[in-house]
């Protein structure tokens, strides 16, 4: 298996499911990304820890249930 490029931990809670769907949707839009979703997470902050701890990209995205990236977002922070 190869390493990721960027590893995304989202913290979430029932009830956002939908927040959720569309969150990771435009993060795999993203390109080569590892996804670590935390549910349900007490904090985000707890959620962040273990996926930085968890993670295998080379780069860190500390995500959320409720964002939706814009088409080459990493490719733009990366540069």
């Amino acid at each position: 298996m190869t390493r990721p490029l960027v590893t995304v931990p989202i913290p979430t809670v029932p009830g956002r499911e939908e927040y959720l769907r569309r969150a990771i949707a435009s993060y795999e839009a993203q390109g080569d990304v590892e996804i670590i979703v935390f549910r349900p997470s007490p904090t985000c902050g707890h959620a962040w820890h273990h996926g930085a701890q968890a993670a295998r990209g080379r780069y860190i995205h500390f995500g959320a249930d409720d964002v939706e990236l814009a088409p080459g977002a990493f490719a733009h922070a990366i540069a």
